[in-house]
């Protein structure tokens, strides 16, 4: 039955990815911010952001290739 959804889905173009992922950015985040604390300087959100997209399209790729 799942993988009858997922072609469905595929078809119409909807993007599936595994929930862990779907859901990283807040555990990223705090993971750049537990850093952050350790060394003793601070990111603004600019540099925050783009860490994030960095690191969330590097997995995305991975995971996609696969």
């Amino acid at each position: 039955m799942f993988m009858f959804v997922v072609q469905i889905l595929a078809k119409k173009g909807v993007l599936i990815l595994p929930d862990i992922m779907a859901n990283s950015g807040g555990v990223m985040v705090s993971c750049f911010e537990w850093v952050q604390n350790i060394q003793g300087f601070m990111w603004d959100e600019e540099k925050v952001n783009r860490e994030l997209k960095t690191y969330v399209t590097r997995a995305s790729n991975i995971v996609l290739n696969i």
